[in-house]
């Protein structure tokens, strides 16, 4: 088994597609992204969200806490694909046009269609914008960026690395928002939301009932995901050019561009910009993507780099964690599909959900720890969604668009 999981990159492999190479695999990308669903399936499957311990816990406005990491490192991984899918590719070539337009069309139809159903087909209050919808749109972007100028990383680098964040924060602190002015930034009213209620009305930016919301997935601050995608791309550009020599050039790279982005969120930070995820600040941005980069050289360094006596048994803990990596996409769909059916779908006589009702009666009701109970929950979820990943895994079935 160890032979068939090892070793060098699938230059087709990303967040949003996951089709699997003829020969060999990056296993510690496989692994960072297996790793990271299990997180967002242990975070987004909690049996009671008012009961939920602290490293599960998203932060309800400014902070970060392990939790908050979850969607940025996905976007991070998406990155990193692009230039190894997109690096003999042309730019006269229709084909390549085609699909990447194809595959945003879809990734943002599915993201879209679950939201509806999630909102009980409320067509005047339905959520356009979600985890696809934003992944979709900060993929084309960076890959259209990549197939115009693929030599020119520096002027990617200024595109998205300064111009997005600058314009960012120019509408954030200098754009006047009815009822708060400028510069605001409490939930309810900021220039983040203003704008999403602008350009999406009741899609994006309010709640149901009609008040203000900041949407973790919005539109506007889909400028600052692209700069978060693009340290991955950084860090995908460095594994092809140095692929052919010694490993542990490309992993100080790889830590350099990770710390040095850290860097820029601590300045951010520091400067007034508050982390913020619901926002996606600047500082945000930065320290998450930064993160996203040292936790691959970590993993890479003990998985794919260094050769000792315990890799073997290390790869055979992580193997539950490459088929999550392996197939997420078909993973993260039905896994949200199944949410919606048990928590927003399947509604009882006494009012409550078939999701609340699993939880009160099957676990809480024997559990004396509500935390325990509700992480429980979550974590039986895990353990179903990891078999289902293993048997489409050992069956070679993988779901790619």
């Amino acid at each position: 088994m160890e032979e068939s999981v090892i070793i060098n990159v699938d230059e087709k492999a990303s967040l949003l597609d996951s089709k699997p190479p003829p020969k060999k695999r990056l296993s510690s990308l496989d692994i960072f992204r297996g790793l990271t669903m299990v997180g967002m399936i242990l975070v987004d499957n909690q049996g009671s969200p008012d009961h939920v311990i602290w490293p599960l816990k998203e932060t309800d406005w400014d902070g970060i806490s392990t939790a908050d990491f979850i969607y940025p490192f996905f976007l991070w991984i998406s990155g990193f694909a692009i230039c190894l899918a997109l690096r003999n590719a042309s730019l006269k070539d229709w084909k390549i046009w085609f699909k990447l337009l194809k595959r945003a069309v879809i990734l943002f139809g599915i993201g879209v269609f679950l939201n509806i159903w999630a909102s009980d087909f409320d067509w005047a209050h339905f959520n356009m914008m979600g985890i696809l919808q934003r992944t979709s749109i900060c993929y084309t972007i960076l890959a259209i960026l990549y197939l115009l100028i693929p030599n020119l990383l520096w002027l990617q680098a200024i595109i998205v690395l300064i111009i997005f964040p600058t314009i960012y924060l120019l509408f954030v602190y200098l754009l006047y928002v009815p009822g708060c002015g400028k510069g605001s930034l409490i939930n309810e009213c900021n220039a983040v939301q203003y704008i999403d209620s602008i350009l999406l009305g009741n899609h994006g930016g309010t709640a149901r009932d009609g008040s203000p919301r900041t949407n973790p997935e919005g539109l506007f601050a889909t400028l600052t995901s692209c700069s978060t995608m693009f340290i991955g791309v950084i860090c995908g550009v460095l594994m092809s050019k140095y692929k052919n020599e010694p490993n542990r050039k490309m992993l100080k790279y790889w830590l350099f561009v990770g710390f040095a982005a850290v860097i820029v969120g601590v300045i951010a930070f520091f400067a007034g910009n508050p982390v913020n995820k619901k926002m996606w600040s600047v500082s945000f941005a930065f320290c998450t993507g930064g993160s996203g980069a040292i936790c691959l050289s970590i993993i890479y360094f003990f998985v794919d780099d260094l050769e000792w006596k315990g890799r073997k048994y290390l790869l055979l803990l992580l193997q539950p964690s490459i088929w999550l990596g392996t197939n997420p996409l078909l993973i993260f769909i039905a896994m949200i599909a199944l949410e919606i059916l048990l928590m927003d779908t399947i509604i009882l006589s006494d009012g409550s959900s078939a999701w609340e009702w699993v939880y009160e009666n099957m676990f809480a009701s024997w559990i004396n720890n509500e935390n325990f109970a509700s992480f429980l929950v979550s974590f039986i979820y895990l353990i179903l969604w990891t078999i289902i990943a293993g048997l489409l895994y050992w069956k070679g079935l993988f779901f790619n668009i």
